[in-house]
């Protein structure tokens, strides 16, 4: 880490020196922290001093006898059964908020602070983040944490890197051997990186190698790789599972310990974060993104109050409190087909937010709410939302 930050290579940010910047009026303020402004932003706290934590190493052939009498912890998780130690996809639409929540998320694992009101491990964490340059992440850094620390020496950016097969996995684990105590690498995004397919084998086992390295890395070192990926432009099936909707291959989800969807409708600031893996719950959680602190927060529910939505259930379950209660009036309504609304309407049901009144008739079960009360769009423009990514 000490090397790192003695000799920045281009690309490369140490987020002490990003703290020190100021302001960028000329060229030759780039990346050189001003003299005037070394000592730091005022109310930054001192980097916190992490315990180096002693990794397990486990066999590779074992009977089954033998594995019956080990003594074998739970599986490890950075952010308590949200994300595990191995390898994580975190995909959603471009613009839809993903790197504001990489940014929280890089902050609350080198504080140890919470992360959506989630217990953390605490330690060091890289971001490379590929897609960004070093004016951007301190606009947003500003904005997110105006009176923090920005994590210290226990966070570190790269805004390039060679591709994956050409010296970018060397990259990761040169900062995982000096690093003090890493938890976190989060990729942003995987086709920055990702290495051509220049052999003649399939898509799905090119992706397969890709990721089973990354992941050999992630157990090796007992921490996250969290790659940031996009959705295809199309999305999914009307009713079909929204994890299908990753870009590329199915190779990036099957080979993945979690996999997360941000989902958000355009200009709102609702969201949904779907997740489903190994050691996970498969759930989703409702998130409202808080335009003043620029940060996604749980959606607080009442009890009794409905679950997180998807915006195509979203709509559905507003069609039917508009007065429309047959799937054939619904699929009109929202020009959809009807297999995806019987989907929908399923999976309403399963939620014990709709019932059927009668045969291929549905109404809502709590008239008490009201539309803006559930976890969905409402429909609210904010024009931050056009910077997001």
């Amino acid at each position: 880490m000490q090397a790192i930050r003695d000799n920045v290579q281009p690309g490369t940010i140490a987020v002490t020196d990003l703290a020190n910047v100021g302001p960028l009026s000329t060229e030759a303020h780039l990346g050189v922290p001003r003299p005037e402004l070394t000592d730091g932003v005022s109310d930054s706290a001192p980097a916190p001093k992490l315990p180096k934590r002693i990794r397990p190493v486990y066999p590779t052939t074992f009977t089954g006898g033998q594995l019956r009498t080990m003594v074998v912890p739970p599986p490890e998780f950075v952010v308590d059964n949200l994300l595990p130690v191995g390898l994580t996809v975190l995909a959603g639409k471009q613009k839809v908020g993903k790197s504001w929540l990489l940014l929280d998320l890089a902050l609350a694992i080198t504080s140890g602070n919470p992360f959506l009101g989630i217990p953390t491990q605490q330690g060091d964490v890289l971001y490379l983040a590929l897609e960004n340059h070093l004016p951007r992440l301190f606009d947003r850094l500003s904005k997110l944490a105006p009176h923090g620390s920005w994590g210290g020496d226990h966070l570190t950016f790269c805004t390039a890197m060679p591709n994956l097969a050409e010296g970018g996995v060397e990259v990761i684990r040169k900062w995982l051997e000096e690093a003090p105590n890493p938890r976190l690498v989060m990729l942003d995004v995987f086709g920055r990186a990702a290495p051509e397919n220049k052999s003649k084998r399939d898509e799905y086992s090119h992706i397969t190698q890709v990721l089973g390295e990354l992941q050999a890395l992630a157990f090796e070192y007992g921490i996250s790789l969290t790659i940031v990926h996009h959705v295809r432009k199309g999305g999914v099936e009307e009713g079909g599972d929204p994890f299908d909707g990753v870009m590329g291959s199915t190779a990036m989800t099957s080979n993945a310990d979690a996999t997360l969807m941000l989902e958000r409708r355009r200009m709102g600031d609702e969201g949904c974060l779907a997740l489903t893996g190994r050691d996970v719950s498969e759930r989703r959680v409702a998130l409202r993104f808080d335009s003043e602190t620029f940060r996604w927060h749980l959606d607080e529910v009442e009890s009794g109050a409905a679950p997180a939505l998807s915006p195509e259930e979203g709509k559905v379950l507003d069609a039917i409190r508009k007065g429309m209660s047959k799937p054939t009036e619904i699929a009109k309504y929202l020009n959809k087909g009807r297999t995806a609304v019987y989907a929908q309407l399923n999976t309403l049901c399963e939620q014990g937010l709709i019932e059927k009144a009668s045969e291929g008739v549905y109404t809502v079960v709590s008239s008490d709410l009201e539309l803006s009360e559930y976890p969905q769009n409402n429909g609210a423009a904010h024009d931050m939302f056009l910077d997001l990514i």
